[in-house]
């Protein structure tokens, strides 16, 4: 997590800013297609869902996690000021530009770990050290009483700047940025959990896939499958029907209605293809799994504004056989004993990296 003016700095530790001078900030993820935006306020002694909602941004804005078109997303950052009582926000950022790798460090102070870390950073990125801007979390105490493990994350230092840039000149405040992946895994893990789990954001050309161990992401890959090549299988059968392309996903999906199976039959090819590519990370994690043997993986979550085609966790377990369950993108932040947030389940789906942002507050 890339802090800016966080308030998990020391500083803060030692001189905690009261609660009536803490402003708000605006949990903000920047997706393919879509700004989602949702923050948190504390009414009666409870934590509940503020503002949220989801900006729409034309195809080609962000490609493969770069600001490809400016202007386009400065006027949506603009619009988002405007649903926004204060600018202050987190950004959630995409993964494709960024790196992640754990190491072995000396046990030192944070300046020094961070030294370390700098020194050998070019073994891990095909970038120069000069050029990027990274963070670490200790991912666990060592055996070893000289070194501790920590788990890395790196963005080029160009892209860092373009999202900051354009966000303060749209009149936005980042307090924080960090990838996607790390904001949606604190919103969908629970914190108690100490196992591994796989998370799965599917997206409109693209699925990102997580490994998440002891509550840290440690492996991380993006694939060019997404939404888009489901619904151009829907279209190619049901084109001249006259359905509704979202409701086909929505409400009939690959269950064992007439409807379902032909459109499983549609898709067959694309969800194989998703499959296997779970599947294939699956076995890498479990053969490798670190120098401390963490766990292998045992379920799969799924998210994103594509995760909602009806009857795709019963298919991916029963292929993959394991655990497989759509997110509960509250799983730390409200009790549903205590308070019902106002999204419904599938619609919920996209706002995980938002979640997770606008957590740290």
């Amino acid at each position: 997590m890339f802090s800016l003016f966080s308030s998990s700095h020391p500083i803060f530790r030692i001189f905690p800013v009261p609660n009536i001078l803490s402003p708000q900030s605006t949990g903000v993820a920047i997706r393919e297609r879509s700004i989602c935006y949702l923050n948190f306020e504390r009414r009666e002694g409870l934590l509940r869902v503020g503002r949220f909602g989801t900006i729409p941004l034309p195809e080609g804005v962000i490609f493969r996690g770069r600001v490809n078109k400016p202007q386009a997303l400065k006027e949506a950052l603009i619009n988002l000021r405007g649903f926004l009582r204060t600018p202050f926000i987190r950004l959630a950022l995409p993964e494709s530009e960024s790196y992640l790798f754990s190491m072995k460090v000396p046990v030192l102070g944070p300046e020094d770990t961070r030294e370390s870390i700098a020194f050998s950073m070019e073994e891990h990125v095909p970038i120069p050290t000069s050029e990027v801007v990274f963070d670490y979390t200790p991912a666990s105490s060592s055996k070893e009483v000289a070194t501790r493990e920590v788990v890395v994350s790196v963005v080029p230092r160009s892209a860092i700047n373009s999202y900051y840039d354009l966000a303060i000149a749209s009149g936005l405040v980042p307090f924080s940025m960090e990838v996607e992946c790390s904001a949606s895994a604190r919103a969908v893990i629970p914190k108690s959990d100490p196992g591994t789990s796989m998370t799965v954001d599917i997206g409109s050309s693209r699925t990102v896939i997580s490994i998440v161990s002891g509550g840290l992401v440690r492996f991380t890959t993006t694939i060019d499958l997404g939404g888009d090549a489901l619904t151009a299988a829907i279209n190619k059968r049901f084109g001249d029907s006259g359905k509704d392309i979202r409701a086909l996903k929505c409400e009939d999906g690959i269950t064992q209605t007439k409807t379902g199976k032909e459109l499983f039959s549609a898709l067959v090819g694309t969800l194989s293809a998703l499959k296997d590519e779970l599947e294939k990370r699956i076995t890498y994690w479990n053969g490798y799994r670190g120098e401390d043997a963490m766990p292998t993986v045992s379920r799969v979550i799924i998210f994103g504004e594509e995760a909602e085609l009806k009857g795709l966790p019963e298919y991916l377990s029963s292929a993959l056989l394991l655990p497989v369950s759509l997110a509960n993108i509250w799983s730390n932040s409200v009790s549903f004993d205590q308070y019902i947030p106002p999204i419904e389940l599938c619609a919920s789906l996209p706002y995980a990296s938002a979640v997770g942002a606008a957590s740290r507050d």
